[in-house]
């Protein structure tokens, strides 16, 4: 799989594709799999991309998968501001949480983003 690219969406803007803003390209910063056992066996992939670029063509994108044919696999569900993440079954919830927690222990900050929140 090739990095994915930034996607900006606006507070309250609708769904549609043509509103969505492809912002930047990324880099990979980290990647974490996890195992689970239970009703079914499998793993969670979770992947945090960063931005090449900064400000407001900065940001990061985060991947989440589930291996095997009979696992339930991340689900988004889109809102009018933001995302609801839902991932059915205690195995894979745990795995992805535990995978969630390696990759983000592992964000870089952005530089100047001190520099921002004292300027306001």
């Amino acid at each position: 799989m090739s990095n994915p690219t930034i996607i900006g969406r606006l507070t309250g803007s609708p769904s549609s594709d043509e509103l969505l803003d492809p912002r930047a390209a990324t880099r990979l910063a980290a990647e974490s799999k996890e195992d689970f056992w239970g009703y079914n066996e499998g793993a969670m992939q979770v992947a945090l991309y960063q931005s090449v670029g900064d400000e407001d063509r900065g940001g990061m994108v985060l991947t989440l998968s589930s291996d095997g044919d009979e696992n339930f696999c991340p689900h988004v569900v889109q809102t009018a501001r933001g995302i609801e993440l839902h991932i059915a079954g205690d195995g894979e919830a745990d795995a992805a949480v535990r995978a969630l927690i390696q990759v983000l222990q592992k964000w870089v900050r952005p530089p100047n983003v001190d520099d921002w929140k004292s300027a306001r």
